[in-house]
C-alpha cells in the first residue's frame, strides 16, 4: 500500500496522478467536509456535473483506468484523503 495523502485545494479540477515508477492498480479516496465530483475520463471534474458523486465521509475504491482522474469539491471547504495501492 501506497501513502496516504490528501489534498485541500480542490476547489478547481484537480488531476490525482499515481506515483512514477510503480505498479499502482486501485485508488481509495474518501471526501472530508463536503461531497466531491469525480472523473476518470480524462476530463476536468465540474462541481454538480457528468462523474461519480462521492459522498462525504464515505470511502470508496477504483480499480478502474487510473490515468486521468479528476477531483473537484461540491461546496466549498472539501478535502480528499487518498491512497494508491501499489501492486
Amino acid at each position: 500500500m501506497g501513502d496516504n495523502l490528501q489534498d485541500t485545494t480542490i476547489s478547481a479540477s484537480t488531476t490525482l496522478t499515481p506515483p512514477a515508477g510503480v505498479s499502482v492498480n486501485i485508488l481509495s479516496i474518501q471526501p472530508e467536509g463536503a461531497n466531491v465530483r469525480l472523473r476518470t475520463d480524462g476530463n476536468a471534474a465540474v462541481a454538480g456535473g457528468v462523474g461519480y458523486l462521492l459522498t462525504d465521509g464515505n470511502l470508496y475504491q477504483w480499480d478502474g483506468p487510473l490515468d486521468g482522474i479528476a477531483v473537484i469539491e461540491e461546496s466549498a471547504s472539501a478535502t480528499v484523503n487518498y491512497t494508491w495501492h501499489i501492486s
